[in-house]
């Protein structure tokens, strides 16, 4: 198979700062073509998982009436994926709660035989935060957290007047959990986003984490002719040593989307590592989780047809032999996949996504 311009790494500079940035998409992208829940429009915002020796990823899809809930599919590699709920959390029967209207945009944890899960939730008071629990990743649990309609993030928490705060992030740092979340701002008769933090002993009792930027944001849009000028949300942390990783979407201001980097040292200050691609960008795709995998990364996100694999760092597998590369093709300064076949427009756009504005 022949492959456009590619930078090569050499295997002692893997798990090096550049690997993280180096992305490879995989050959046979769409790893999970929409077609296989066919009953969804518009799925988005993947969040893949490891428990009990298999993948699991939860995906934010919508229905015919616009009702927004999670699917679910696992895979014993990460690559091929089979179908097991289209909707495996679907909204609550109880009038008065968070996510009694829509949910989706998980996060999800495996602690010891346990699932723990973190979501967005739409219902009579806006938009908030909530939490599920599981054992089994199909049968799941709400958790009644002690904030707005039993969310257990909520608007008032963070303080911003904002009508909506969406894209939870969680790891487990330690003993207690961190979050990165998305903020809805008004600006005019548009809406932004930036990424905000809280932090938390148990995953239910949350606490806001201020940051550097304005309203307390750890990552703030980038300037006008950057690809984050007009939104900065759907963050993935990993945190690998003393550093924390976090891949990030961005919107510039004509409403495409891309997938930017940043680093810190204590998960509030962000220092934005500046991708190959035009306007700083580091990687042509949306909504992307990422997960560490021994000296390298693997990231699922958002594609054409349906969700997209890509690898950092890790040996890609042509015609039966390893080749260490650790980049995706580059040509006249746009990205591609490893088809030759650009990523397209449309599905950056982010109206079609339906992000949360209450």
């Amino acid at each position: 198979m022949r492959y456009p311009v590619l930078l090569v790494s050499i295997a002692s500079l893997a798990a090096s700062a550049m690997a993280q940035v180096e992305w490879t998409p995989h050959a046979g992208n769409p790893v999970m073509a929409v077609s296989i829940d066919p009953n969804a429009l518009e799925p988005y915002a993947p969040s893949v998982v490891v428990h009990k020796g298999k993948y699991h990823m939860y995906y934010t899809r919508k229905s015919a009436a616009s009702k927004e809930t999670l699917g679910h599919a696992v895979s014993d590699d990460g690559v091929a994926w089979s179908l097991v709920d289209s909707v495996c959390l679907g909204l609550s029967t109880t009038s008065t709660r968070f996510d009694s209207k829509k949910l989706g945009q998980a996060s999800l944890i495996s602690e010891g035989d346990t699932l723990k899960m973190w979501y967005w939730g739409g219902g009579p008071h806006g938009g908030n935060i909530g939490m599920a629990w599981s054992l089994d990743g199909k049968d799941w649990t709400r958790v009644d957290g002690p904030a707005t309609d039993m969310s257990v993030y909520d608007l008032a928490m963070d303080g911003n007047g904002s009508p909506a705060i969406a894209c939870p992030n969680v790891i487990k740092d330690g003993s207690g959990y961190k979050m990165w979340y998305s903020r809805v701002k008004v600006v005019g008769s548009s809406i932004s986003y930036v990424i905000q933090h809280a932090s938390s002993p148990d995953g239910v009792a949350w606490t806001k984490v201020a940051g550097p930027g304005a309203g307390g944001a750890v990552v703030e849009t980038g300037s006008a002719d950057k690809f984050d000028g007009a939104m900065a949300f759907f963050s993935s942390v990993v945190k690998d040593g003393s550093t924390y990783r976090m891949w990030y979407c961005g919107a510039d201001t004509a409403g495409d989307l891309m997938t930017g980097y940043a680093t810190s040292t204590d998960g509030i200050a962000w220092t934005k590592v500046p991708g190959t691609l035009p306007k700083g960008a580091l990687f042509a795709g949306a909504t992307a989780t990422v997960m560490k995998s021994g000296d390298g990364f693997k990231m699922w996100y958002m594609g054409e047809v349906g969700f997209n694999y890509a690898t950092s760092g890790l040996p890609v597998r042509i015609a039966g032999r390893a080749h260490p590369l650790v980049s995706g093709a580059v040509a006249g300064g746009r990205r591609f996949d490893t088809r030759g076949k650009r990523i397209g427009t449309a599905q950056r756009r982010y109206p079609g996504l339906s992000f949360p504005r209450s």
